[in-house]
């Protein structure tokens, strides 16, 4: 009886990654044709700035010594 019971765990387990496979496929073809149309606003991100794009990055002031 153990066998029978492999065997049943065993086309289960092969059915269900089956049926994942055809729903993960599903997923990508749907994302791919939505990656053709407008991005939603929140995954735009902030513009850039004019006359930022090569400015170095400012450096930390240190403290005046005591003397």
């Amino acid at each position: 009886m153990a066998a029978k019971d492999k065997d049943g765990r065993k086309a289960r387990l092969e059915s269900a990654l089956k049926e994942n496979l055809k729903r993960r496929k599903l997923q990508a073809r749907n994302k791919s044709q939505d990656a053709g149309a407008a991005p939603p606003a929140r995954e735009l991100g902030t513009a850039p700035q004019a006359g930022l794009e090569n400015k170095p990055e400012p450096q930390q002031k240190s403290a005046p010594k005591a003397h």
